[in-house]
C-alpha cells in the first residue's frame, strides 16, 4: 500500500501478521494479514479506546509484545507525552489503556526486548536555555528473589 510518506514508526507483529504504524504522530493504523497480502491492502485505524482523536487525543509510536496481545504507545499524559499500554480482549479488540510511564516534560518511543526483561524509551528534558533535549532511558527487570 502507498502512504504517500505520511506513515511512520512501523512495528510488525509476526504472531498475528499485523503491521502497526502511525500517521504523522497523530493516530495509529494497522494493516492486518500484512505479510500474507505482500504488505498491500487497506489499513484501518486502531479503534477506541486507543484512537480517541475525536476528543483531540493523539496516539502514536506503537510497539507490540511478541504475542501481539499488549500494545504500548505514546499519547498525551498528565504533563506531556506519556507511554500507555493496553491488552487485547477476547474479541481481539483493545481494552482500556493504562498509563505506564510519564514524566514532567515527556516520554515516548518505547521498545522492549522480546523476553520482557529490558525496555528503553526516550526521556525529554528542558535545557537551561529553554530548548528541549532528550536522552534514552533503559530499564531492566530485576531477577526474582531466591
Amino acid at each position: 500500500f502507498n502512504t504517500d510518506g505520511w506513515a511512520g514508526n512501523p512495528h510488525y507483529c509476526v504472531a498475528r501478521d499485523e503491521l502497526y504504524f502511525d500517521e504523522r504522530d497523530e493516530r495509529i493504523w494497522v494493516l492486518r494479514n500484512a505479510a500474507a497480502s505482500n504488505f498491500s491492502g487497506t489499513p484501518e485505524v486502531v479503534q477506541f479506546p486507543i484512537d480517541r482523536i475525536k476528543s483531540g487525543v493523539r496516539a502514536f509510536q506503537p510497539f507490540l509484545t511478541p504475542d501481539c496481545n499488549r500494545i504500548f504507545y505514546t499519547a498525551p499524559g498528565p504533563s506531556g507525552p506519556a507511554i500507555y499500554h493496553a491488552d487485547r480482549v477476547l474479541d481481539g479488540s483493545w481494552g482500556e489503556p493504562t498509563l505506564f510511564i510519564a514524566s514532567n516534560i515527556g516520554v515516548g518511543e518505547f521498545t522492549m526486548a522480546d523476553d520482557g526483561t529490558r525496555a528503553a524509551f526516550l526521556q525529554v528534558f528542558r535545557a537551561p536555555n529553554g530548548r528541549h533535549t532528550s536522552d534514552i532511558f533503559f530499564i531492566e527487570r530485576s531477577a526474582p528473589a531466591s
